[in-house]
């Protein structure tokens, strides 16, 4: 490969892994940069990267091109996947209220339970909830989005009392710490286990 060759298929090549360490760790990101800023960074890089992409195709630099292509469609699919847990809680937000207020009784214990079949599926990998009920009977619910095999999972967890939320309090029965917490609304939040 001469020099010409070169620089659009190093370009293309950085530019690409920029855009998916950006989307794979962008909840870190936006911490050191804040959100505002990643979201800058995150938009001039992908706008570089098609722009690289033309620039290689008109210049007829065809590997630069595919290898660009490539890590498109891999951003598309980590973007997609983002959009898909949200459109899985908006979808099933109405279900899972009804499911927690059929929980308003005293028989409520802490533990997994089955979902009964009139809520539909609201919890995936088994339609099972966890149920902690705290000392003062609130009742904290955690529906699962996508369960690991091992033990890291993510879910959306339900808090009655819409406190904020406390990672700590989470350890033990309702699966220890998690590295990501995203309040997605009063009482509602999207964890991602360790």
């Amino acid at each position: 490969m001469n020099k010409k060759h070169l620089l659009p298929v190093l370009s293309v090549t950085i530019l690409g892994f920029l855009l998916i360490i950006l989307e794979l760790w962008r909840g870190d990101v936006a911490g050191w940069l804040t959100v505002f800023f990643t979201s800058w960074v995150f938009s001039g890089a992908a706008i570089i990267l098609i722009l690289s992409i033309l620039f290689a195709l008109f210049r007829k630099r065809y590997i630069a091109c595919l290898i660009g292509l490539g890590f498109v469609v891999i951003e598309v699919i980590l973007y997609c996947t983002q959009a898909f847990i949200w459109i899985d809680f908006y979808g099933s937000l109405s279900q899972r209220e009804a499911f927690i207020e059929s929980l308003d009784n005293p028989e409520v214990a802490d533990g997994m339970i089955s979902v009964p079949d009139q809520f539909g599926n609201i919890s995936n990998g088994g339609n099972e909830v966890m149920i902690q009920v705290s000392s003062d009977e609130n009742i904290d619910v955690k529906f699962y989005v996508l369960r690991g095999l091992l033990d890291n999972y993510s879910a959306f967890i339900y808090i009655e009392d819409n406190r904020e939320f406390d990672n700590t309090k989470f350890v033990g029965d309702f699966g220890g710490l998690f590295y990501e917490v995203k309040k997605i609304q009063d009482h509602w939040y999207y964890v991602v286990s360790k």
